[in-house]
């Protein structure tokens, strides 16, 4: 588990999260990688992981970014 701590109070979180939704119901684009098709699930040591092409990952990320390429 993960712990962050801030000196935002709990009411500027809720209005900075009502802000971030409002800005992705105008057309933000977002993308998710590794894409399907370039990861596998894998047991490890009796735990589930995805695993993947970190190069493949990367150049997917670079080419979203500076070409535009989805």
């Amino acid at each position: 588990m993960f712990y962050v701590q801030t000196n935002m109070s709990s009411n500027d979180l809720i209005k900075l999260g009502t802000q971030f939704s409002k800005l992705l119901s105008k057309g933000i684009e977002q993308d998710r990688f590794p894409r399907d098709g370039q990861g596998q699930g894998e047991m490890i040591n009796g735990v589930y992981y995805l695993t993947f092409d970190l190069d493949d990952s990367k150049e997917s990320i670079r080419t979203y970014i500076f070409e535009d390429k989805k």
